[in-house]
């Protein structure tokens, strides 16, 4: 119960990180919460993500994966744009990612909110 509740605590300072854009804050509360994950359940991670997680550590502030384990989302918070391509470089590379089908997918927060499109 003392780890969910951390959680719970870290959700509202990673809305707060983001509400003043404030990446290395919010990749740091990342990395803190994939730890509380991995805490309450061992089993959410396995030496191929810790090993890919080990390569890029350089260049990020966190990452965790996300969902219910159906097939692997791996969020990554990098320190910047350089950063960031070199992150895709290691794991694109050299049989950097142990799945030939992983792709990548940028993102950036909106400063305006949340925005919606309908097709």
């Amino acid at each position: 119960m003392k780890i969910l509740s951390q959680l719970w605590d870290k959700s509202t300072e990673m809305k707060e990180a983001l509400d003043h854009r404030d990446t290395e804050a919010f990749g740091g509360l990342i990395a803190h919460v994939w730890e509380l994950n991995k805490t309450l359940d061992p089993g959410t991670s396995n030496n191929d993500i810790e090993a890919i997680l080990d390569r890029i550590s350089p260049f990020i502030y966190g990452a965790k994966l996300l969902g219910a384990g159906g097939g692997g989302f791996l969020f990554i918070v990098t320190k910047g744009i350089r950063e960031a391509r070199k992150v895709k470089e290691i794991l694109t590379t050299d049989g950097g990612s142990p799945n030939p089908r992983s792709r990548f997918f940028d993102f950036d927060v909106e400063a305006g909110g949340l925005k919606v499109n309908v097709l």
